[in-house]
């Protein structure tokens, strides 16, 4: 989806020299394919170097989740060094139309909770952009209504961290 580096190799490369960058990230993945399956092939003049012909299915968040899980064991990992980032939401609402803002954040809650059960420690999770600037998003009819849904994602998201994540519920 890029001509070069993505976000997550830039934080890397320029606070975390030393780390070693694991990206189970997808393009076009919801949170959860039992919510919303999201698929690789609506722009494929994007990605020039996949073939997506086929209408590949992307792994949802809580798939590569488990990809992740079920490929190491926690014995292996030493969580007080390892930074889990999860940036997803904005594939629920394009490819389900019909998903309220409450049952993607659960899911997003949902797979924090799959990563806390397996050892994580350190999490960020990143609030939405500003999706109704997206292209696809882009309907002058729709444009409102988008901007509202992502700026109820972001509050909802804060406020059911905060429910679930208080400092007196972590580390």
């Amino acid at each position: 989806f890029a001509d070069d580096l993505l976000w997550n190799e830039i934080f890397t490369k320029e606070f975390l020299s030393n780390a070693t960058l694991e990206n189970y990230a997808c393009g076009s993945a919801t949170t959860d394919n039992n919510l919303a399956q999201g698929k690789m092939s609506r722009n494929p003049n994007l990605i020039l170097n996949y073939d997506i012909r086929a209408n590949t299915k992307s792994p949802g968040v809580r798939q590569q989740i488990n990809q992740y899980i079920n490929s190491t064991t926690n014995k292996d990992n030493d969580f007080d060094n390892i930074l889990y980032i999860i940036w997803s939401g904005t594939n629920n609402y394009y490819f389900n139309k019909t998903l309220t803002v409450l049952n993607t954040i659960e899911s997003l809650i949902d797979c924090l909770n799959l990563l806390i059960k397996f050892g994580a420690q350190n999490l960020i999770i990143i609030n939405e952009p500003p999706f109704d600037r997206f292209p696809a998003f882009r309907n002058k009819n729709e444009t409102n209504q988008t901007k509202e849904l992502y700026i109820n994602h972001n509050n909802i998201l804060n406020k059911k961290f905060n429910e679930n994540y208080s400092p007196s519920n972590t580390k």
